[in-house]
């Protein structure tokens, strides 16, 4: 939202040109280094499947040929109950390594849940005359579910936009802060005086991972996973898994619980109150160690703005794209996802200019160039690409909002370009341009290697990445 702005008008000429174009930046920042929001107007010249089933069936056919009739028919009620039709050809490469992990830690969630629930109830219960306690356990509970609907309007509106881009990291966060409203649930018992204080505040967090973990299991996790269109399928076989695992579950929450509340007693011996509490850290630990190695597992094909990057500075170099095998591998769950002399998709103007008056004259620069390489500069709103003083001038680039997906490869090239040329000389303008120009002339190159390495070049997930509008006519 631009509030009170100045306007800055700036008139630069590119040399040589074939056509003429008029370049209007409307940028919007808070960056301290440009002191108050900034409009910025710029003028300027520049140039420009059937048969494979059948043979998966034919091929389980003949493995199968010496067992039992009855015993095959237990097989395929298994398969048809437990796993999507089609598989595995109808599910990505990654599914068998990601789903173990995946149920491992829905079992451990399970007797999670298991134990919360009765500590819940035993917190309600507790320090309530007996004819109050049916409607003062109804109106702590209400109150504390209507902590996590509030919270899930938050979450939902704010991270919403996030999870796609960072799968992996929203994942394991997600299980973590679950753990932790979890444990706040194993607390109430001890103070049933403060029941709602607990557990709202255990409701708020939960449903702030609740809301992170379904949008990612039901968004992002199933479009990869379904990869003949079936989602409904793959879902409903989670699910499936999810209750078999349910009710596993029950039995040992249950006497975990037991165990729990036995050593309450004063005469319990210490080895019994260690025994328990460790339970209670390896199953946490467990769940947490299972949601970390199933998203570690996840080899997604999408392209966000690390995994462009590594993909456009592979291509700069005239090296093979990575994979997603091996981008999944370089990409992690925590680490940085933007390492210093590394490339930065769609970052702030702030961040690829020190001042206004560069960044217009980067802007001049990234047109121009594009324009020399052919990019249709009237179809394609333009990049502009900078250098990040405060990571040692890696490069970077500025996208516009709702930017295709064409602009954002244009511009991770021009930027990793940039990164391959900036040793060999001291103009910036001048290598921003051959950058620039580099990157239009071989886009549609780069496009291709992507879809060989196995990448989906249909989308590039940005999330909440900050925008740069660059708007550009024909005049």
């Amino acid at each position: 939202m631009i509030m009170q702005c100045d306007f800055v008008h700036v008139q630069l000429h590119v040399s040589s040109s074939t056509r003429t174009y008029r370049v209007t930046i409307v940028e919007t920042t808070d960056d301290a280094r440009w002191g108050d929001t900034v409009v910025r107007r710029l003028s300027t010249t520049a140039r420009g499947g059937d048969g494979d089933d059948d043979e998966e069936e034919e091929e389980e056919n003949g493995k199968n040929k010496t067992s039992s009739p009855s015993i095959d028919r237990v097989r395929r009620i298994v398969r048809a109950t437990f796993l999507p039709a089609g598989y595995p050809n109808a599910v990505s490469n990654d599914y068998d390594k990601w789903l173990p992990w995946h149920l491992a830690s829905l079992f451990a969630r399970d007797i999670i849940e298991v134990l919360t629930a009765q500590s819940l109830v035993v917190a309600v219960g507790l320090g309530a005359a007996p004819g109050a306690l049916p409607l003062a356990a109804a109106a702590k509970w209400v109150l504390k579910d209507g902590v996590g609907s509030f919270a899930t309007l938050l979450a939902g509106g704010v991270a919403g936009n996030r999870y796609d881009e960072d799968v992996r990291r929203w994942w394991v966060a997600s299980s973590i802060l679950e753990d932790a409203a979890r444990i706040l649930e194993l607390l109430t018992p001890f103070a049933p005086n403060k029941f709602l204080v607990i557990a709202g505040s255990a409701s708020l967090v939960r449903a702030v991972a609740v809301t992170g973990r379904n949008s990612l299991i039901n968004g992002a996790i199933m479009r990869h996973i379904g990869r003949a269109e079936n989602f409904s399928d793959v879902r409903a076989k989670l699910e499936v898994q999810g209750r078999m695992l349910a009710l596993a579950s029950l039995p040992a929450g249950l006497l975990l619980f037991r165990a729990a509340a036995a050593v309450n007693a004063e005469d319990t011996p210490i080895g019994a109150i260690v025994a328990v509490v460790g339970s209670y850290v390896v199953l946490f630990l467990g769940h947490g160690y299972a949601c970390y190695k199933s998203a570690c597992a996840l080899e997604l094909d999408t392209l966000n703005r690390r995994r462009l990057a590594l993909c456009a500075m592979a291509f700069a170099c005239g090296d093979s794209l990575p994979t997603p095998s091996d981008a999944a591998l370089r990409e992690g769950v925590f680490a940085n996802r933007f390492p210093l002399k590394e490339v930065a998709v769609a970052c702030k103007a702030g961040d690829a200019a020190r001042d206004s008056s560069t960044f217009d004259r980067l802007a001049a620069a990234c047109v121009a160039g594009a324009a020399r390489g052919g990019a249709h500069i009237e179809d394609v709103a333009p990049f502009v690409v900078g250098f990040d003083e405060a990571r040692a001038r890696s490069a970077c680039v500025c996208v516009p909002p709702d930017a295709p997906p064409i602009n954002v490869r244009l511009g991770a090239l021009a930027a990793a370009k940039l990164s391959a040329l900036i040793a060999e000389s001291n103009d910036d303008m001048h290598v921003v341009t051959e950058a620039s120009a580099w990157a239009a002339a071989n886009e549609s190159e780069f496009e291709e290697a992507l879809r060989r390495s196995g990448w989906r070049s249909e989308a590039v997930l940005l999330g909440a990445a900050p925008r740069v509008r660059v708007a550009v006519e024909c005049v």
